[in-house]
């Protein structure tokens, strides 16, 4: 998407009964970002990362923040808040399965956030952080014909590649939220976590 051709817009905050600004838990992520309106299995192993998703799990809301490291060799258990970037995803821990010392987690993503203020660095990351406005378009023509063409150069990609599930290029092909489009390719591309945390 031409960035010019995208713009914010004020969050209404009621959609996801989240205030615009609260205090939430923090798990740092290490070469990887995850995205709004996308869903993913996430293993998590680290003392420091199970002590922040147990906290998670202990609320009724179930949501964590995940944000990316800005070093992929600094792991979750080592990073301190400087070490994070400050533009990170509200996500929803839909389903905890625990083998041995690793929680296996689904969770999707809500809403991007931006880091206000880092209020605890141990046992685990918290941070005060405030819903980042919503994207939406601004020259629907021009931001349509290129999803036109992403479309058009993803389904000759999948056709090279039979193996792959027929739910990705149905999810592909349908997909008429141009955002969300960009969101959910960012989330099965790998880009590097610059690239992904300019699409954030």
């Amino acid at each position: 998407m031409a960035e010019e051709n995208i713009q914010n817009q004020t969050k209404n905050t009621e959609n996801t009964n989240l205030p615009q600004q609260f205090e939430i838990a923090v798990l740092p992520l290490q070469n990887t970002t995850l995205f709004p309106e996308t869903v993913v299995p996430l293993a998590v192993g680290r003392e420091r990362s199970v002590k922040a998703v147990e906290f998670a799990l202990a609320t009724e809301e179930k949501l964590i923040a995940c944000i990316t490291t800005k070093s992929a060799e600094m792991t979750g258990q080592d990073a301190k808040s400087s070490d994070l970037y400050q533009v990170g995803t509200i996500v929803n821990i839909k389903r905890m399965m625990r083998a041995e010392d690793v929680l296996q987690l689904i969770v999707q993503g809500i809403d991007r956030v931006r880091v206000l203020e880092w209020t605890q660095e141990e046992p685990f990351l918290k941070a005060k952080v405030e819903i980042l406005p919503e994207l939406i378009i601004k020259d629907n023509q021009a931001v349509e014909a290129l999803k036109r063409n992403i479309q058009g150069l993803v389904q000759q990609a999948l056709a090279m590649l039979p193996n792959i599930p027929p739910e990705i290029r149905m999810a592909v092909m349908s997909q008429t939220n141009t955002v969300q489009l960009s969101y959910f390719l960012a989330s099965v591309l790998d880009l590097g976590s610059e690239t992904e945390q300019k699409m954030l």
